[in-house]
């Protein structure tokens, strides 16, 4: 499989997420004592954080990941559900269909976490089935908008929302569209799930839905083929943690795709990140064993994370020329901030040589990003590239931009004479890195004369100088773009 032209087909798909929606809240803290009241370990708090859980977490993961994202689920009226929905807007996702139910219990997860290790978790949780009403009119919004999708993924955590009836609507509306239904299911009886393209359960949930134990490959496609056999399916995908991927259709094809992992450090979420990435590939015309391999790879990023986590594309990359070995085949020119900071350290202490700094998100390069990088580089002994995150540039420049990812940008820009060195940052300025990195000069285009820089202060309070490079004439990358 080539990875690279995989990735690039991913496009952007319209996905709608059904499910159950979850808040996860985090506790960070260090142990070091023992109560005097009694015999419990006092947890002392140094943060808290919020992420999104069960359906959204999926929906996160697929905005992460590239996909355009609509949501079909219920909250509570309350904080909890306030917080969940502002959170899923903040990420673009559309929330039009996340309806809020009077009297309902927004789900929410709460893990203290202690010396990165997870002591202990309290669920706050309401799993009563939907009322009638909240089922039509799930049922009514789907009908109305389901032309929009590629793809629908349901996502159950068994808190009320994927209703027999309601499934039943949903996959009668998908077949009569002719749009692919994918399930993480729960539970041991999945006959409310007939008419779903594919299921995707985990070992431990196939093996109680079949009443088999799986424990090799016999067990497995028996398992397997039970379900495809009893459910109608079109297939059957087993997530087998640290074994892999497994998948069989119901024309007996088999893919096995083993564990793309490094270092495991937590599972959570784990599942949701497959099916976003599985879903995208399917949907983009990837070959199975293809979006296999990207949904296992996107896995083994995603538990090298503590707690729910979310990937990218270029994560996904980036693990695989690990797991390759080719991270420093790369360019050894393309650094972390960490790794950037220290080097220029040990150069400065020991040459005494002048460090020049530019940023920016090179989407395009063009004549006029060489002429500012060659600019640049004369005015001292070591150019260092600040790049914008793939993150960053959706942020600053719309949901379309980048045209490459960042590891290709990073890839072009380190190929060139001119640039020593290249760091990504993930945040809308180079503030921090600039901060971190302390370089002597910064360079910044001529049509940035006169207005503020960022950074500018420090630079200058430390003896330096900010320089203007001149500007090709009517090159531009939104001037590039607007030819095609």
């Amino acid at each position: 499989m080539n990875l690279t032209d995989s990735l690039q087909k991913w496009g952007q798909p319209d996905v709608l997420v059904i499910g159950d929606l979850i808040l996860d809240q985090y506790i960070w803290g260090e142990v070091n004592r023992v109560s005097p009241e009694a015999p419990i370990q006092v947890l002392n708090v140094k943060r808290k954080e919020i992420r999104l859980g069960g359906s959204a977490n999926v929906c996160h993961n697929l905005v992460t990941l590239g996909a355009r994202v609509s949501c079909l689920g219920v909250i509570g009226r309350d904080a909890s559900g306030f917080v969940l929905r502002q959170e899923m807007q903040r990420l673009k996702i559309n929330t039009a269909g996340v309806k809020t139910v009077p009297g309902k219990i927004t789900p929410v997860k709460t893990r203290i976490i202690a010396q990165r290790q997870q002591i202990l978790r309290m669920d706050q949780e309401d799993i009563q089935p939907l009322a009638a009403s909240v089922e039509k009119l799930l049922s009514a919004y789907l009908k109305k908008h389901i032309k929009k999708y590629n793809l629908l993924i349901i996502s159950d955590y068994r808190k009320g929302v994927c209703t027999p009836e309601l499934l039943r609507a949903i996959f009668r509306e998908a077949r009569k569209n002719k749009i692919m239904v994918i399930v993480d299911p729960k539970g041991d009886d999945y006959r409310k799930y007939r008419g779903a393209n594919g299921l995707a359960p985990n070992r431990a949930e196939a093996e109680l839905a079949t009443g088999l134990k799986i424990t090799d490959e016999r067990s497995r496609r028996q398992a397997a083929q039970k379900l495809i056999k009893e459910l109608n399916l079109d297939f059957m995908i087993i997530t087998l943690g640290e074994k892999g991927i497994y998948f069989l259709d119901k024309n007996g094809r088999e893919i096995y795709d083993p564990a793309k992992v490094l270092e495991v450090y937590d599972v959570s979420g784990a599942g949701d990140t497959v099916m976003a990435a599985l879903g995208i590939g399917l949907v983009s015309g990837l070959d199975m064993k293809d979006a296999i391999h990207l949904a296992n790879l996107a896995a083994g990023v995603a538990v090298s994370k503590l707690g729910t986590a979310t990937v990218t594309r270029d994560e996904i990359v980036r693990h695989w020329d690990n797991l390759c070995g080719n991270s420093v085949q790369i360019s050894n020119k393309i650094v972390k901030i960490a790794e950037l900071a220290k080097i220029l350290l040990e150069i400065k202490k020991e040459e005494k040589k002048k460090v020049v700094f530019t940023n920016g998100c090179f989407d395009i390069l063009h004549p006029g990003h060489v002429q500012l990088l060659e600019f640049a580089r004369v005015q001292g002994a070591l150019l260092v590239v600040g790049l914008n995150s793939d993150r960053s540039v959706r942020r600053l420049k719309g949901p379309a931009r980048p045209i490459f990812t960042e590891i290709q940008r990073a890839r072009t820009l380190s190929a060139l004479v001119a640039v020593d060195y290249v760091v990504i940052f993930d945040e809308l300025t180079p503030l921090n890195l600039i901060k971190k990195i302390k370089p002597d000069v910064l360079v910044k285009g001529a049509d940035w004369r006169g207005k503020k820089v960022v950074g500018e202060e420090i630079i200058k309070a430390r003896g330096g100088q900010v320089l203007f490079a001149p500007l090709v004439k009517g090159v531009s990358t939104t001037n590039t773009i607007s030819r095609f």
